[in-house]
């Protein structure tokens, strides 16, 4: 793959939470709440998408449905795939799912497969314009880095550096009493 050809990689780095279809707070603030951050999420990609003529769209989400990306794929016209490890893959790695992510020595194995996996999911569609590849922000600096080495153009976005990003809405008796965010 030669410079003038080399695949425009868009990675963003976000909050699982935000990407889920379905609505997770349980007040009427904490659903609006969510639901702001959710169309400021929907605007920020789909500016990606316009802005850089995205036509692959591949995502890091929910095992057993769909997330924003597949949605932003069919308004925009773009390929969707999705690039979460399945659980016989998992399996087969030794990743137990749920539990891996109970001590650092785990979850450190456990996401450099997930992040080849994501990498190779990508690669096999051979093609030749804009991507936008959507995963949890824990893996952003290392997928990143496997595509910087492959020899891929990379930009990434890290949802923490968005000023409408607040985090999970914690909920209380008189509705949003603060925030969890990755840091």
């Amino acid at each position: 793959m030669t410079n003038e050809q080399r695949l425009q990689l868009h990675i963003v780095g976000l909050d699982h939470f935000l990407q889920n279809l379905e609505t997770r707070c349980l007040t009427e603030a904490g659903k609006n709440e969510e639901s702001l951050q959710k169309d400021e999420l929907s605007k920020f990609l789909n500016k990606i998408i316009q802005d850089n003529r995205v036509r692959l769209i591949a995502e890091e989400g929910k095992l057993d449905r769909p997330c924003l990306g597949s949605v932003l794929a069919k308004q925009n016209g773009a390929e969707h795939i999705d690039i979460t490890m399945p659980i016989s893959e998992r399996e087969r790695h030794g990743i137990q799912t749920p539990g891996y992510d109970r001590n650092e020595n785990t979850r450190k194995a456990a996401y450099q497969a997930f992040e080849q996996h994501m990498f190779e999911r990508v690669q096999e569609k051979h093609i030749d314009h804009a991507a936008l590849v959507i995963v949890g922000r824990r893996h952003l600096r290392g997928l990143t880095a496997l595509f910087k080495a492959a020899g891929y153009a990379v930009s990434t976005y890290d949802i923490n550096d968005c000023g409408w990003y607040l985090g999970i809405p914690q909920e209380g008796a008189e509705g949003v009493v603060g925030h969890m965010r990755e840091e």
